[in-house]
């Protein structure tokens, strides 16, 4: 008899698929996306009202956020990027995306030798990169685990999180569960350019009704929109 695969194993497995996905996506329809994914963000009111934007700084074929950080401090905000340290990662305040140098694994990070990091209180709003996403709030990262290291330093310490907002395709989104682990942490919301998703909490088979009916809606928008184009 088969052995079934550990939730570990099997979020490796939908990682891979769906991180291809994403690595799959013409040029142009990717630029596209990213315009459309920045456009509903700033319609956003966790968006509007948050002082601090916590976000990361896009590498490959991450949503990119590179023009997103420079509008959020033209709109005045305070804007924060993550640096890994070892294990751990911390948020540094930024005034400008020319202040990020390649650090971790090449991606783009502040220099911090001479600030203190700065923490989120819980009107702020992080945006969250991530390999697949479900309709849950569940999210599969890329196995690093800093964001879920992060997050649980700081509820310890202040008794509060941001606004947790993850940025992904229409391509990364997983229809039904994710098989998330304990320490995997879910999203407040997850913005893509088609959709603007409020995490349902059904599950069994009201969830899977949810699903059903989410992916018809879907096939139906996009044909609709290949009749009108």
């Amino acid at each position: 008899m088969k052995k079934k695969a550990s939730k570990a194993e099997q979020k490796k497995k939908i990682r891979s698929i769906y991180l291809k996905r994403r690595n799959n996506l013409e040029t142009d329809k990717k630029t596209a996306a990213d315009k459309r994914i920045r456009e509903k963000l700033y319609t956003i009111k966790r968006f509007r009202q948050a002082k601090t934007v916590f976000v990361y700084a896009s590498y490959k074929s991450e949503v990119d956020t590179g023009e997103l950080i420079r509008d959020a401090l033209k709109m005045g905000k305070k804007v924060a990027v993550p640096k890994v340290d070892g294990q751990e990662m911390e948020f540094y305040e930024i005034s400008s995306w020319e202040e990020l140098f390649p650090g971790y694994q090449g991606i783009l990070e502040p220099q911090s030798t001479d600030k203190k990091p700065v923490y989120p209180v819980d009107s702020d709003i992080m945006l969250v990169p991530g390999a697949v996403f479900d309709r849950r709030g569940g999210r599969i990262g890329y196995g690093g685990g800093y964001y879920d290291r992060y997050l649980d330093r700081v509820v310890e310490k202040y008794g509060h999180k941001p606004f947790l907002l993850a940025l992904g395709y229409q391509v990364q989104l997983y229809h039904g569960t994710l098989p998330l682990e304990n320490h995997d942490r879910k999203m407040d919301g997850i913005l893509t350019e088609k959709s603007v998703i409020k995490p349902t909490q059904e599950t069994g088979k009201a969830g899977w009704i949810v699903d059903i009916l989410e992916v018809v809606i879907e096939i139906v928008i996009e044909l609709i929109a290949e009749l009108l184009d």
